[in-house]
């Protein structure tokens, strides 16, 4: 059993060994295929990000989401105000609570973007009440939202203007850069509520790549002291992504952001045996590794999937246990034939004992009646000729 075990620990080291030769290979291959400008050529435009020395290079048209909320920037009384009338109109008191919003509107000393917010609320009120033409006049006041405004505003308009089933105008798709990851998402489900299916499409398309975006940037900002000071290609894993940047000197570069599963189709269509290994099972191995073919670019590797396991079922940890376990059941089960072996023999020499002590007592008795007449007639103590005769024939009759 120690032997097989030590066969299997030997079996098992060499497999590892083996692993790890082919991901020496793979990433060899690797850090070969990322040297190559024109990977990061294949990936979308809004996965490619560009460095310089003041930074990275936002897109055209770049804006930052407004992440402001409108309760936090206004005076505490307007916000008590604001949640009254929106209590009034969910208890159905929408007259009322349109006189507040009218207050709202005309308060005096606040900004042009929180008059805007309280007029959006009263267009809204308006809608439902059926007051179409004033819902209609404060839609043409704030088609062309600031700059400023808050993003629950820039959402508000356009699904207003679905509500009531006018068109979307062109300022909406370059509004939506203003809008947060949870908005974005949101928009396009709302508007599948109003049957707006095709603007719902082209919005969640532009969200689509707004979000990759500034994922992308994101990343890059993140790893931006890194980028500035290499001198050489740099790959990084980062929030489930590949970053892979080329640096042009003096600070600047280019790079790109993978999805694992984008990674991997490059990794597949690559013209090389040890980029498809992982995917293949072990390969075979051919000269011998050096100390330059180990890379220091394999952060990579780490989230790769199907990683190379053993092809051996014997090896893993389960069949290990499994290998373990019949062997011991078959000791268990001949040490049961061997319990039941010594029991039979056992009860085999017992048989004998018996035997024997029930013969050696059938032999004793006549002996020792025929050694007690033979030593009464030896002395002559029998001078009966009738009694000798009796004794001759009794001893005739035990020795027979």
């Amino acid at each position: 059993m120690i032997a097989l075990w030590s066969a299997l620990q030997d079996a098992e080291a060499g497999q590892r060994f083996a692993a790890e030769r082919a991901a020496r290979f793979t990433a060899r291959e690797l850090s070969a295929a990322l040297q190559d400008p024109a990977l990061l050529e294949k990936m979308p435009a809004t996965q490619r990000f560009d460095l310089n020395a003041d930074g990275l290079v936002l897109p055209e048209g770049w804006r930052a989401p407004l992440m402001e909320d409108p309760r936090y920037a206004m005076p505490s009384i307007l916000a008590l105000k604001l949640g009254e009338a929106q209590r009034l109109e969910f208890v159905g008191e929408h007259t009322r609570a349109a006189e507040l919003l009218d207050e709202l509107q005309g308060s005096t000393g606040i900004e042009a973007r929180l008059r805007d917010h309280f007029a959006l609320q009263r267009a809204w009120l308006a809608h439902r009440m059926g007051e179409f033409e004033l819902r209609n006049r404060t839609l043409l006041e704030l088609q062309t939202p600031e700059p400023t405004a808050f993003r629950q505003d820039i959402a508000g308009v356009i699904l207003l203007l679905a509500a009531s089933e006018q068109e979307l105008p062109d300022w909406t798709r370059d509004a939506l850069s203003a809008l947060d990851e949870q908005s974005l998402v949101a928009l396009p489900m709302r508007l599948r509520d109003y049957g707006r299916d095709a603007e719902a499409a082209a919005i969640q398309a532009a969200a689509t790549r707004i979000i990759e975006q500034r994922r992308t940037l994101r990343l890059a900002a993140g790893q931006i002291d890194r980028l500035r000071a290499s001198t050489e290609v740099v790959a990084v894993s980062a929030e489930g992504r590949i970053l892979v940047f080329h640096p042009a000197g003096e600070e600047r570069g280019f790079g790109a952001q993978f999805t694992p599963q984008a990674f991997l189709a490059i990794l597949r269509a690559a013209d090389s045996p040890w980029l498809s290994a992982p995917f293949a099972g072990v390969p075979s191995y051919g000269s011998e590794i050096t100390a330059n073919a180990i890379p220091v670019l394999v952060p990579a590797l780490a989230i790769l999937p199907e990683p190379i396991q053993a092809t051996n079922p014997l090896l893993g940890p389960y069949g290990l246990a499994s290998l373990l376990l019949l062997l011991g059941l078959s000791m268990v089960l001949s040490l049961s034939a061997m319990l039941r072996s010594m029991g039979r023999e056992s009860q085999a020499l017992r048989a004998r004992g018996e035997f024997l002590t029930s013969v050696t007592h059938e032999l004793k008795t006549p002996l020792a009646s025929i050694r007690l007449l033979a030593e009464r007639l030896d002395e002559g103590r029998v001078t009966d000729p009738d009694q000798a005769r009796r004794y001759f024939s009794l001893l005739a009759g035990e020795a027979a």
